[in-house]
């Protein structure tokens, strides 16, 4: 899509839109933005009073999980245009920065950097995502969500009983909530 449909399709003049954004791939980039931080935010609401950073980071897999199976459209864009979440510093990336950082300090996680933390839990996410993105049925996706978990915090550090507990939890709230609305 060239820049001459996207401004015709706004109905707003070329000029403006280059008053706001560099080139298209600047107008993608922002929409991405946008939708990472609504999922980030959902992340924040649905883990509040939740203490454990690994409880916390199972949890956020389930929600991401759920916003792609339930909202593909937008995860595309999501899954597809988020290059610059690879930065363990980006802005988008502070609550899973600060869920490694707690989980380092407590001990939950270990063995590995903040940074190479970040990178294994988006991977895991990401790769996610895009597996959700493919109609999976409602069982098959909780099973997936279950086995990522697993998956991530054991490579986090976690025994292989306390992260398959966690995975479990996870995924009963977080989907079972998705199915009633909450």
């Amino acid at each position: 899509m060239s820049v001459d449909e996207i401004v015709s399709a706004a109905d707003v003049a070329k000029g403006s839109f280059y008053n706001h954004f560099s080139d298209k791939d600047a107008l993608a980039r922002e929409i991405a933005r946008s939708v990472r931080a609504e999922v980030e935010r959902e992340v924040d609401a649905r883990n509040e009073g939740i203490g454990d950073p690994a409880m916390r980071s199972a949890r956020a897999l389930c929600i991401f999980l759920e916003f792609a199976h339930t909202q593909p459209a937008r995860a595309t864009i999501l899954a597809q245009l988020v290059s610059a979440s690879t930065d363990a510093n980006a802005t988008l990336n502070r609550g899973l920065s600060e869920d490694v950082k707690s989980g380092l300090a407590l001990g939950r996680f270990g063995g590995v950097s903040r940074e190479s933390a970040i990178l294994f839990i988006l991977g895991v996410t990401l790769s996610g995502m895009h597996r959700a993105l493919n109609g999976l049925t409602p069982e098959v996706l909780v099973k997936l969500g279950r086995e990522l978990i697993f998956l991530k915090l054991r490579g986090l550090g976690l025994p292989d009983d306390e992260a398959q507990a966690i995975a479990g939890q996870a995924t009963a709230e977080i989907f079972e909530q998705g199915r009633s609305g909450s």
